[in-house]
């Protein structure tokens, strides 16, 4: 892959390490191919190249989620301002907005049967993954960050709340709490 295809990609791919390198290995690059500062990036985040099959999470990058700073107590409160649009829990359906079971490090785009902006299709195809980091970024000011989405909520502006709302969120799993 030429180096001008490479950095087409990386601006395609929203923000990240991790991200990048799987826009990057979603065309065929091979971790020999990619630019040193996404190998560099990718190793200090947690993400293992792993070739054209694409970025395997580390299991410490699962137990990770543990230690990820907030209150997850506080964050069912805040995330009230959510419930309008969002489900999360057992028996969580897609509403405005898709359910957010197992959000934490899912690929961006993947709830079955929610139809997605095209801003966040096209995000979703350049390799965005929810990681806190993201998904922080995002809550801040979600059209701000990713012009185009469907999300018409403002975004949160207290750093500690947008923590708690990310670690309850990191308790829901797959099929909720």
């Amino acid at each position: 892959m030429t180096r001008c295809k490479m950095n087409s990609v990386l601006r395609m791919a929203h923000r990240g390490a991790r991200a990048a390198t799987a826009a990057l290995l979603a065309v065929g690059c091979t971790g020999a191919s990619l630019p040193s500062a996404v190998v560099t990036s990718a190793a200090l985040t947690g993400a293992a190249i792993t070739g054209a099959a694409g970025i395997a999470a580390p299991a410490a990058a699962q137990t990770a989620l543990a230690d990820l700073p907030g209150d997850a107590a506080k964050g069912a409160k805040v995330f009230r301002k959510c419930k309008a649009c969002h489900a999360v829990g057992a028996g969580a359906k897609n509403k405005t907005g898709p359910q957010l079971n197992g959000i934490l490090n899912r690929e961006a785009g993947s709830v079955a049967g929610y139809k997605y902006s095209k801003a966040l299709i096209t995000a979703a195809a350049a390799g965005l993954t929810w990681t806190p980091e993201e998904l922080d970024a995002f809550l801040t000011k979600p059209k701000a960050h990713l012009k185009g989405t469907k999300m018409s909520f403002a975004g949160i502006r207290k750093e500690s709340q947008r923590q708690d709302i990310i670690k309850f969120l990191s308790r829901q799993g797959e099929t909720g709490g």
